[in-house]
C-alpha cells in the first residue's frame, strides 16, 4: 500500500447547511419525472387507487399455510360433529324412576368404596323410597367372593349422594339397583 491519504470524492460538498432557508434548499427527488420515465405498468398503479374491503375469508387463506391450517380446522371440526351426531360423546343417562344416577368406585386397602350419586330427571315423577342396591364383582364367575347388599332411601331433594364400602376388590363392578317396579344394572369400572 502506498503513504497516499485516499480523499473523499465529496470533499467539496458541505454537508450540512447551519444557515439555510427552506427556500433555497433543492429537492432532487420528483416523482413525477421519475414516473415520467417509468414502465406503462408502473404509470398505471399510480393512477388507479385500489379500495381494499376487509374480507374475513381472504385473510385465512391467503397464504398456502393459512389455508391448510384452515382446512385441517375444517376437517377436525366436521369429524368431531359427526362423531357426536353418532353418540360417541354422549355419555349415556341411566334413571332409576325419573331419577339419574351415577356411579363411581375405587379401591383402598382391601376395600373397594362405592359412590352414588341421585339427581332428579327434569320434568318428570321421579322415585321417593327405599332402593335396594346389590353389588357383585364383575365378571361374576370370580370364585369365592360374594354379594354385597345395601339398602339406600331417595328422598325428594333435586341431589343425594350416597357412599359405603365394600369388603372385596375387583376391576370392574356389577351393581344392581332394585325400587318396587324399577330395576337398573350398571358395571363400573374401579379406580
Amino acid at each position: 500500500m502506498s503513504d497516499e491519504k485516499i480523499e473523499r470524492p465529496n470533499k467539496n460538498y458541505k454537508l450540512s447547511h447551519e444557515k439555510a432557508d427552506e427556500e433555497n434548499i433543492k429537492y432532487h427527488y420528483n416523482r413525477d419525472r421519475r414516473l415520467e420515465k417509468a414502465p406503462k405498468s408502473v404509470r398505471d398503479l399510480y393512477k388507479t387507487e385500489k379500495k381494499k374491503h376487509f374480507n374475513i375469508f381472504r385473510s385465512l387463506v391467503d397464504t398456502r399455510s393459512k389455508a391448510m391450517m384452515f382446512l385441517s380446522i375444517v376437517v377436525l371440526s366436521l369429524f368431531i360433529f359427526m362423531l357426536n351426531i353418532m353418540g360417541y360423546f354422549d355419555k349415556e343417562i341411566e334413571t332409576l324412576g325419573g331419577n339419574i344416577i351415577s356411579v363411581q368406585a375405587f379401591e383402598y386397602e382391601g376395600f373397594t368404596f362405592i359412590s352414588i350419586r341421585k339427581t332428579i330427571q327434569e320434568n318428570s315423577n321421579a322415585y321417593i323410597g327405599e332402593v335396594d342396591v346389590k353389588v357383585s364383582p364383575y365378571p361374576l364367575n370370580t370364585g369365592n367372593m360374594q354379594d354385597y347388599n345395601h339398602k339406600i332411601n331417595f328422598l325428594p331433594t333435586e341431589e343425594q349422594n350416597f357412599g359405603f364400602p365394600v369388603r372385596f376388590v375387583s376391576k370392574e363392578l356389577l351393581i344392581k339397583f332394585q325400587a318396587k317396579e324399577y330395576s337398573l344394572e350398571q358395571i363400573v369400572k374401579s379406580e
